[in-house]
């Protein structure tokens, strides 16, 4: 639905397989005594069936795409958004962090436990972060998520080409 990825494990693939994946994953969640309240897209990969999926299968949350603030849907859906991969200062909004910790070295392991002491007092759990969901999406979500969008991508083919000696980034910027 965002196409941040040409990754797709979900988006484009028949409903059935789709419903088969997120029902596997749902057992494999219920057998460890976890139950899924907020889905997270692998690769940013879905469309509209995921949605339609998991609103079937009781899961009321994505967190993914683009806004300020948690909003529903016109189909109950509410979206947490998810907009950076690290900690930073953001001045208004609601933001969630994308880690993809599998690549870490162990700096970034450091880095990430002196980020979560410093950045405490700001992490919220889903039901606090919940009290900010607007009922829909306003004009204001929508064109936060077109600059946030823009930003990404356009920020980073940008800041690869000030890297120093880059040249070669230049030529990809859209």
């Amino acid at each position: 639905m965002y196409g941040r990825s040409a990754l797709r494990e979900f988006a484009g693939l028949p409903y059935e397989v789709q419903e088969i994946k997120l029902q596997n994953a749902a057992r494999i969640f219920h057998e460890h005594g976890v139950k899924p309240d907020v889905w997270v897209a692998p690769a940013h990969s879905f469309d509209t069936n995921t949605i339609d999926i998991l609103l079937r299968m009781g899961v009321h949350m994505v967190n993914d795409g683009y806004a300020l603030y948690p909003y529903a849907d016109e189909r109950g859906m509410i979206w947490i958004p998810q907009q950076v991969g690290r900690f930073r200062n953001l001045p208004i909004g609601i933001w969630t962090i994308c880690f993809h910790f599998n690549r870490w070295s162990d700096e970034d392991l450091r880095r990430f436990r002196a980020d979560l002491q410093r950045f405490r007092p700001h992490i919220l759990s889903v039901g606090d972060v919940l009290q900010f969901c607007k009922r829909r999406k306003t004009w204001v979500h929508a064109g936060a998520a077109r600059l946030l969008d823009a930003g990404l991508r356009i920020g980073r083919p940008l800041r690869e080409c000030l890297k120093p000696m880059n040249w070669q980034a230049w030529s990809k910027i859209p």
